[in-house]
């Protein structure tokens, strides 16, 4: 274990912390898949030989090319999740200004 190794498992041990003790409550499964992630990571920095182990077996060269190009799908998905939920919320503020406008004319 390298002393590299050992501050990137302290950090995200602080991480993990850091997100149980100041997210709200209300959300439980951000926590859980932070907390997941965070230990995958967790692992993969103890163990980098056992990771470019798996990524030779997908046909990648190295571990660090597999949680890159992970992290890169990852952020993709979520760029195109939040653009939807955007979407979706300018269409509601839409509705209730229309509705709010419609109910004001009638007075």
């Amino acid at each position: 274990m390298s002393i590299a190794s050992l501050f990137v498992a302290l950090f995200l041990l602080l991480l993990i912390t850091w997100d149980w003790v100041f997210l709200p409550k209300t959300a439980h499964r951000a926590r859980l898949l932070m907390t997941v992630t965070f230990g995958l990571i967790g692992i993969t920095a103890f163990f980098p030989e056992r990771l470019t182990q798996i990524a030779n077996q997908i046909g990648i060269g190295r571990g660090a090319d597999l949680v890159f190009y992970t992290g890169f799908i990852l952020l993709i998905r979520e760029l195109f999740l939040a653009r939807a939920r955007q979407n979706t919320l300018e269409t509601q503020i839409t509705q209730l200004v229309r509705a709010i406008a419609i109910k004001n004319s009638e007075k």
